[in-house]
């Protein structure tokens, strides 16, 4: 059996894939196991985090997707597997929204915890903020329940650890109200955005920006949301005009007039309007289905790098200037990342601006080598300007490159060592990391 990502660049061929419906079984399978296990979700990371050339098997997540209550302090008890739609869903029904979310809702909880995800929310961006608690089994099936107050190290290493330490089974997920929110857009010099922000974040709540990729990222269309209400009462909205969205975006892909007329339509519909919290974090304010491609010669991926507020401009103007002929340029999203707690946060040490390109390139052997020298770009790029870049996009760093930007990960290294001595829990991206230690 072989399990690809979305990207359909990173093959893997388990020797047998295990599907756990419940806390119960995964315990089981682990108490019993001894070969080497990747843990996957919804399938979304393309950095070597479902792949291992040695016999495995493949922990398929997603049905460990039970929803089981809401409590009197809004914690809601999910299930790992469970995607942001199934929340969502949920939540609607009781007046409350997620807290921090990727603009997409169809990545898993627990995939999104592993992977540190951040969203729109300029005050609460990073999924740490969402988090209460963590229930996390071990290789040797042991059950440790993770929070600020109970085994505190372990709950601030598991962000961004990329399946290191163990399984998530369930999550206490924070929610807040799903308030009204009055959303508008602005169109400005990509460059005066931070500036900008500085002088009006006090006025909103959540913020991104869309640069113009056919226009060198000069512009940027720059969107808003500030609470109107605490409650909404919206219904729930759903992506609509997908052949039309699909086809004008494949066109962008292909035909440079088209992507400045894919800006020039988006301007044009970045009109203001009332929008329930949810809602602001769901399709068809962040497109799903337009961007799903079963293209035999092109796949998409994404690059994501965080920068300090001082080298915004310049970094910007490097992701401008790349070229290169298997791979374009065809999305750019800017978001604001406050700083986060946890051991592995993007934004440990100060505030980033988190800068996302979406890029179409060749599968085949041109394309990856087009998709070696992007990643090996942004890397510079972020490293040069004291940031970091998202390992959840990056399948081609050394254990230096990772270490020089995250050196936190020595401590995930010991952690790894107490928890999974036998280093059951792997991955192409976890070996990189262990290969040479005892």
């Amino acid at each position: 059996m072989q399990i690809d990502n979305y990207t359909r660049l990173f093959p893997n061929t388990p020797s047998s894939v295990v599907v756990p419906k419940s806390k119960a079984e995964l315990i089981a399978f682990l108490e019993v196991n001894d070969k080497p296990v990747v843990v996957g979700g919804n399938l979304k990371s393309h950095g070597g985090h479902l792949q291992l050339e040695d016999d495995h098997i493949f922990l398929d997540t997603r049905k460990l997707n039970k929803i089981e209550s809401l409590n009197s302090n809004h914690i809601l008890t999910v299930g790992a597997g469970c995607r942001w739609e199934d929340v969502q869903n949920y939540l609607h029904q009781h007046g409350r929204a997620p807290i921090a979310q990727q603009s997409s809702f169809d990545f898993t909880i627990g995939g999104s915890i592993a992977g540190n995800i951040h969203g729109r929310d300029i005050r609460r961006s990073a999924i740490e903020e969402s988090i209460e608690w963590i229930e996390l089994v071990l290789a040797d099936a042991r059950l440790m329940v993770l929070s600020r107050t109970r085994n505190a190290a372990a709950f601030w290493s598991v962000f961004g650890s990329q399946g290191m330490l163990g399984v998530i089974a369930r999550v206490g997920l924070r929610t807040t109200n799903n308030s009204l929110l009055a959303q508008s857009s602005v169109v400005m010099d990509t460059g005066k955005i931070p500036e900008w922000f500085e002088q009006n974040k006090d006025e909103f709540d959540l913020f991104i920006a869309r640069p113009d990729v056919a226009g060198g990222l000069r512009s940027s269309i720059v969107t808003i949301w500030k609470q109107r209400a605490l409650d909404s009462g919206q219904p729930l909205w759903h992506e609509e005009n997908v052949m039309r969205d699909s086809f004008v975006f494949w066109l962008s892909t292909k035909i440079n007039m088209f992507l400045k007329i894919r800006w020039y339509l988006e301007k044009l519909l970045a009109s203001s309007k009332e929008v329930s919290r949810i809602n602001a974090m769901r399709p068809p304010t962040s497109p799903l289905k337009m961007f799903t491609t079963k293209s035999r010669v092109y796949t998409y991926v994404v690059q994501e790098i965080f920068v300090p507020q001082n080298h915004f401009h310049s970094s910007i103007q490097k992701i401008s200037e790349l070229y290169f002929s298997d791979a374009k340029n065809i999305g750019t999203t800017i978001r604001y990342t406050s700083r986060q707690s946890s051991v592995l946060g993007v934004s440990s040490k100060t505030d980033m601006w988190a800068i996302m390109s979406f890029w179409r390139i060749r599968r085949d052997e041109q394309g990856m080598k087009g998709y070696r020298e992007l990643q090996e770009s942004m890397y510079n790029i972020a490293r040069k300007a004291k940031g970091r870049v998202y390992l959840s996009y990056c399948p081609a760093l050394s254990k230096a490159d990772i270490l020089d930007m995250y050196p936190e990960f020595r401590q995930l290294i010991k952690l790894k060592r107490e928890y999974d001595p036998l280093k059951i829990f792997r991955s192409a991206f976890i070996d990189t990391l262990i290969e040479d230690e005892p």
